[in-house]
């Protein structure tokens, strides 16, 4: 299962295509150490089912960097496209 955007894919527990497709759409490199460690916690897997817990909170501080300069709705829409690009890593959409 993946996610197909203008030739961009992400791969279900393939991390190299989760980073590829957020640094396509802005996110930075540097913050992809704290989402590879909680894409691999149990807990923090269950909970991105519900909109909460670790990576979502990840996403919503990475979205602040992409969005900084662009306003409250894209920060909502850079948030919802981190969380579902994680959510298709893990086989959950």
């Amino acid at each position: 299962m993946a996610i197909h955007h203008d030739n961009r894919q992400i791969i279900v527990n393939d991390l190299p295509s989760l980073h590829k497709y957020l640094e396509s759409e802005g996110f930075d490199p540097a913050d992809f150490d704290e989402l590879d460690a909680s894409v691999v916690d149990a807990v923090a897997v269950r909970e991105v089912k519900h909109g909460r817990g670790r990576i979502v909170e990840w996403a919503g501080e990475a979205a602040k960097k992409v969005t900084s300069k662009t306003g409250t709705v894209m920060y909502k829409v850079a948030t919802e496209v981190a969380v579902k690009a994680a959510m298709t890593y893990l086989g959950l959409d």
